[in-house]
């Protein structure tokens, strides 16, 4: 939303438009025209808007008064003394309610909201004023010997106009006093400051009951917003004897080396380990702390990093998770994930959630994260996709299936001898020499199933050279049938050899 126009020219722009609103449709009204509001508080400007049919909104703009000299002269959403706080919670339809955090005392103005149509152009409505004050105490010395302490603002609180107060006495709250006044004797030297019951953090100064004898602080600021690397001073007015030494604090706790008589506390260069709460103790009285100044310090991300979930080796068709780590402030706002080498992002969030992951996603992944203050990408992280692998499960299965099947078919021979040789009682030297070949055919069966099944050489060969006699082949072959089932863990034991040839 480009700055509109400036000086005399936008004053007489806005009169041009003036008479449009209100006619034929065209409006803008807020719900409160005057607005007070405490210091370091946050304001709404509830706002509405609307204009004949058959117009398109093309933009919204909220535009600060300077002065009678100078008039509008700048949209508040794109002033840094506005960045991070200010915010647009309004539409493109009828809503231009606007937001204003953390208020401060330059805030006060007259402000404007314009609208720009596709038919019309701009259309501008002014008369809305937000008035900033700050919590005051003021002593009123009466009669006698008392005081009236008052506690006043310098407008009437929009959102409250009949508050409960808080008084607080060195800092101490007394319970009890919820009046907008508290008496106290005029001898009292003690300092005491209000604040409004529900807004206890933002406390009026601190005065003292009568004279200026008694210990009080004031800060120049309660809230104080820094970038990091810059510097910072924490001021307070201090109204005290000569020679009064300060002690500092963070987050309640004494920050070393921070003794000295100065009533400034300067830090150079400012880090996000800085951001806290201050306040300030005069020695010898560190029970009484001053009010406490807060501290944001505000940077881009930084320290990012890149987690992957599960570790270790990254298997095709498996699930990987990659998140993206990282301290900023304000948080990211968002999160990119890139594969080097290629110019297209792959997901837009924290997480990276890679489902049935492929060799081709083997690569160099980083994220980028970003906020209003910058951005910044993460180391690379390699990622690399292994195939996928062989069950060694199915490799012990498939042995003990081969060695079952070997020992079957060595059983099944054995048993067609020994049926052989009962029918046949005959001891001629005939018989002998046919016992012989069917100890070699046996042997070279044995061989080239036991060679078919896959079994090594060695293994085959001990079935081998040396003759034996039936009765011998009948111990050979059913130590063999025996001892084939216990491959491939086991030994083969045979106490002859059958000559037969290895084809």
């Amino acid at each position: 939303m480009a700055l509109r126009a400036a000086g005399s020219v936008f004053g007489v722009f806005l009169l041009s438009v003036a008479g449009v609103l209100g006619q034929n449709g065209w409006d803008v009204t807020f719900t409160r025209t005057r607005i007070c509001a405490l210091k370091g508080l946050s304001v709404d400007v509830s706002c509405t808007y609307r204009y004949p049919s058959g117009h398109e909104i093309i933009d919204t703009e909220w535009y600060k008064w300077w002065n009678v000299k100078v008039g509008y002269t700048y949209n508040i959403m794109e002033q840094p003394e506005y960045a991070g706080r200010v915010e647009y919670l309004g539409n493109n339809h009828s809503d231009c309610t606007l937001r204003i955090t953390d208020l401060r005392e330059n805030d006060t103005a007259e402000y404007c909201f314009g609208f720009k149509t596709n038919i019309q152009g701009w259309i501008y409505q002014q008369d809305l004023f937000i008035s900033v004050t700050d919590l005051k105490v003021t002593t009123y010395v009466t009669k006698g010997s008392w005081v009236i302490l008052n506690c006043s603002t310098t407008c009437t609180l929009s959102d409250n106009p009949n508050p409960d107060y808080i008084w607080y006495k060195n800092g101490k709250p007394q319970h009890g006093y919820m009046s907008q006044n508290y008496s106290i004797l005029s001898s009292d030297v003690d300092s005491y400051s209000c604040a409004v019951k529900g807004y206890e953090d933002h406390r009026s100064p601190a005065v003292c009951a009568v004279g200026q004898n008694c210990w009080r602080v004031i800060y120049a600021k309660r809230s104080i917003c820094a970038l990091k690397g810059s510097s910072v001073d924490i001021s307070s007015n201090c109204i005290l004897g000569d020679n009064t030494a300060f002690i500092w604090y963070k987050n309640r706790q004494a920050i070393p080396n921070s003794h000295n008589y100065s009533n400034s506390l300067h830090l150079y260069p400012v880090s996000s380990d800085d951001a806290g709460s201050y306040s300030c103790a005069v020695n010898g009285h560190e029970d009484l702390h001053s009010p406490e100044v807060t501290l944001t310090v505000r940077y881009k991300p930084n320290n990012i990093s890149v987690s992957v979930s599960p570790s270790g080796e990254i298997v095709e068709g498996s699930s990987v998770i990659l998140t993206c780590h990282s301290d900023a402030n304000p948080p990211v706002q968002k999160y990119t994930w890139y594969m080097r080498n290629i110019n297209t992002s792959k997901e837009s969030s924290q997480i990276y959630h890679i489902i049935n992951i492929r060799s081709e996603d083997s690569g160099e992944y980083y994220c980028e994260a970003q906020n209003e203050m910058g951005a910044k990408n993460s180391t690379v992280t390699l990622i690399i996709v292994s195939g996928k692998q062989t069950s060694s499960i199915n490799i012990a299965v498939g042995i003990t299936i081969v060695a079952l099947v070997l020992n079957l078919l060595l059983s099944f021979l054995w048993f067609r001898k020994r049926a052989s040789n009962s029918t046949d009682t005959r001891d001629t030297a005939e018989d002998g020499q046919e016992g012989s070949m069917d100890a070699m055919r046996t042997g070279l069966t044995v061989s080239r199933t036991a060679t078919l099944l896959g079994f090594s050489h060695s293994i085959v060969s001990r079935v081998s050279t040396t003759q034996c006699t039936p009765s011998q082949l009948d111990k050979t072959v059913g130590s063999i049938g025996v001892n084939m089932g216990q491959h491939p863990c086991g030994t083969l034991s045979t106490p002859c050899r059958v000559h037969a040839p290895m084809n």
